[in-house]
């Protein structure tokens, strides 16, 4: 049964989303004055850089809470950051990559972006409790060298940017008791080993402040094991096993099933 410290606490999520909206809108605001300006600027002057930059207000990289898909306003705004972006790149001269010093590089599995949003899909039950299906993926992503080093080179947007690594984006699973409460636990898919059969579901500890107890999934029976494997399972075939979150090298195995995709 759910208490009224539950109640506060799903209150405080929507209104940290809701502050997450307006950082996001604001960021796209920004993106659009450096997308004018690039139309009308060489990029490679610093005076020119310095100036565009005291357009930009300067904030905390976003890394937001849990929104849930009844924010419809916030996957336009997203793919709006994403499409304007990709305008900014092409539109940057291609000699600016000559002025790019040597040793600033973004490797093969890591993107530049503005923060992380967290999405909440669904809640499954399982035995003695639930998952809750969510998606982070990357605000503003780029994984352009010439872009990336644009813009860390504006002040206000380069507190900004972060690098992250493909790994931490992707849908994965929240382990809540049966009291709705989140634990610090995280479940996500993976294969167990290249060009092994099968598709194994791991369990890791995250990074998520506002977890209301320590999950012990090493201590759980095969029972409860089954009944969370059978639950998210079904979503191997909504979505490919790549667009979920990696597990990390500290994850370890809570159920394999050897037939799976």
């Amino acid at each position: 049964m759910r208490n009224d410290k539950d109640n506060l606490a799903d209150h405080q999520m929507r209104v940290d989303a809701e502050r997450t909206l307006g950082q996001i809108f604001e960021l796209l605001g920004q993106v659009n004055i450096l997308h004018d300006a690039v139309q009308s600027i060489d990029l490679r002057q610093a005076q020119v850089m310095a100036a565009l930059g005291t357009n930009i207000r300067q904030r905390h990289r976003i890394v937001a809470p849990l929104i849930s898909n009844d924010f419809d306003q916030l996957q336009p705004m997203l793919d709006e950051l994403s499409t304007t972006l990709k305008e900014i790149d092409d539109q940057i001269p291609s000699d600016f990559a000559a002025d790019i010093p040597s040793d600033f590089t973004i490797g093969d599995s890591e993107v530049f972006c503005f923060g992380t949003v967290h999405k909440l899909l669904e809640q499954k039950p399982i035995l003695r409790g639930f998952a809750e299906a969510v998606k982070s993926e990357p605000v503003g992503s780029t994984q352009s060298r010439k872009l990336a080093f644009c813009l860390i080179s504006i002040p206000g947007l380069k507190e900004k940017l972060c690098r992250e690594n493909h790994g931490h984006f992707g849908y994965h699973y929240h382990y809540l008791d049966k009291d709705e409460r989140r634990s610090d636990t995280v479940l996500t898919f993976g294969n167990p080993q290249a060009g092994t059969k099968g598709v194994t579901l791991f369990f890791e500890k995250h990074a998520i402040k506002k977890a209301g107890f320590v999950a012990k999934m090493n201590l759980w029976g095969n029972k409860k094991r089954i009944s969370t494997y059978a639950t998210c399972a079904p979503d191997l075939k909504k979505w490919p096993l790549s667009e979920f979150k990696r597990p990390s090298i500290d994850a370890s195995p809570l159920w394999s099933n050897r037939s799976a995709p």
